[in-house]
């Protein structure tokens, strides 16, 4: 149980600390810094270690906690802090997030260890938002302390635990739902899990073609919430979640130890038997699985909504895709067509990506390596694919799907300069039936129709 606040007597002493952070996500390096007072020695200047998340929130939870568990009995203590968002989950928001059992709160352990520290004091802290008021002598130098902290070299060790009974484990059942109760499991079974290795190779591989292109410091969490988009299939998503983990039984997946020859032969790819049958293998470089056919009909799609070039389709690139789109120049309708490419992309990559992997299934688990699709079957299952996907756009933008309808706008601009006949199609075809994209199918004799 917390500890009653004593009442301020004449002994109690006024502790005030105003608390400066700058983090710098390109070198993964935060400073902090603490002042009390103006030249006093007990002012902080800190580092967070490597492995840390560099954020201001980080170090403001840290500079917080490391501030409670030095105050004296004697002491009161007075917290300036720059987040809004620190400050209500150190002040407000405790009850809530104690009933929930923390669920959803960014930095939970941090944020329950530092709660933990200031409910500890004897004399019931203060946090204030400096938000409210001009920067003062206090704030210029908390920041310059900051400013020395991201230079020194020793950096500090985050604390999380906890002293037994100055926290609430787990969630209220009064306030559980089935789906927070879900979520609450989930967490819990996933701190026993260790990452699998073959995972942790490929998110360095994303994150490094993401430094290439300009994303540095990509984290894995933002990874696994892109693939989450709502411009991509319930199917996808999960075509990409097991992409990323290794979990699809190819490749070097058929030559574990336990595994008799006949299985571990399935490693080789029996469609066109040049090396082994990686999932890299099928999506970019096997001459069997229509890979290649099927890219250039997404490079030609592309080229009609833009004269940029398309990007190398390689695993890196399709899950990268699925990122949002950066605000940082366009505006108005340049940020409209910026957005509508990104989307246009995002969608051509993972529909295409996983139609090449459906036609591999076909051919090695239906047919049995024995069939493969023809160049016409290829080229019109890309065309039914992206129409499919075209229709499933317009009829997301019906008013009867409420807050969860897709905007008309977002739609159009998706699809701009890419539709058969587009000139006689009205500005808002999104309610018209039969709107197809600007590739013709093929009939049996190789040639497009309506040429």
């Amino acid at each position: 149980m917390p500890r009653v606040q004593a009442p301020i007597g004449a002994d109690t002493v006024e502790v005030r600390a105003t608390i400066g952070t700058i983090a710098f996500k390109e070198t993964q390096t935060t400073g902090v810094g603490i002042v009390r007072e103006e030249n006093d020695p007990e002012n902080i200047k800190l580092r967070l270690p490597k492995g840390a998340e560099h954020t201001n929130r980080v170090g403001e939870l840290v500079a917080t906690k490391l501030l409670a568990d030095r105050t004296l009995s004697s002491e009161k203590l007075t917290v300036e802090l720059d987040s809004l968002h620190t400050v209500k989950d150190l002040t407000i928001n405790v009850s809530e997030n104690e009933l929930r059992g923390y669920l959803g709160v960014p930095n939970e352990d941090l944020v329950r260890a530092t709660v933990a520290s200031l409910r500890y004091l004897r004399h019931e802290p203060v946090i204030v938002w400096k938000g409210d008021r001009s920067p003062n002598q206090r704030d210029e130098a908390a920041s310059a302390l900051a400013d020395e902290g991201a230079l020194q070299q020793d950096t500090v060790e985050i604390n999380t635990e906890i002293a037994n009974g100055w926290t609430l484990s787990g969630a209220n059942l009064s306030c559980l739902t089935q789906a927070t109760a879900y979520k609450l499991v989930r967490r819990h079974k996933s701190k026993g899990y260790a990452e699998r290795r073959q995972t942790t190779v490929n998110l360095k591989r994303i994150e490094a073609m993401a430094q290439e292109k300009g994303e540095a410091n990509l984290k894995a969490t933002q990874i696994w919430g892109s693939i989450r988009s709502k411009d991509i299939t319930r199917s996808i998503r999960n075509f990409l979640w097991l992409v990323i983990h290794d979990g699809y039984m190819v490749g070097d997946n058929w030559l574990k130890p336990g595994f008799n020859a006949e299985y571990q032969e399935r490693s080789k790819c029996r469609q066109c038997g040049q090396g082994t049958e990686t999932m890299t293998h099928i999506i970019e470089k096997c001459s069997a699985s229509g890979q290649a056919q099927v890219w250039n009909l997404a490079r030609e799609l592309w080229g009609m909504r833009t004269n940029k070039p398309w990007p190398n389709a390689t695993l890196e690139e399709i899950i990268l895709s699925t990122r949002p789109t950066r605000r940082e120049k366009p505006k108005g309708k340049m940020l409209d067509n910026a957005e509508g490419e990104a989307r246009l992309l995002r969608i051509l990559m993972t529909e295409s990506a996983y139609l090449i992997w459906k036609i591999r299934c076909d051919a090695v688990i239906k047919h049995e390596g024995q069939q493969q699709a023809t160049g016409i079957e290829i080229h019109n299952k890309w065309l039914k694919t992206i129409n499919s996907r075209l229709e499933l756009d317009s009829i997301l933008t019906r008013p009867k799907y409420g807050k969860k309808a897709l905007k008309k706008k977002v739609v159009l601009n998706t699809w701009r300069g890419t539709l058969r006949d587009e000139g006689n199609l009205p500005r808002d075809w999104t309610g018209r039936y039969g709107v197809l994209v600007g590739i013709e199918p093929r009939s049996k004799d190789g040639r497009r129709r309506g040429r």
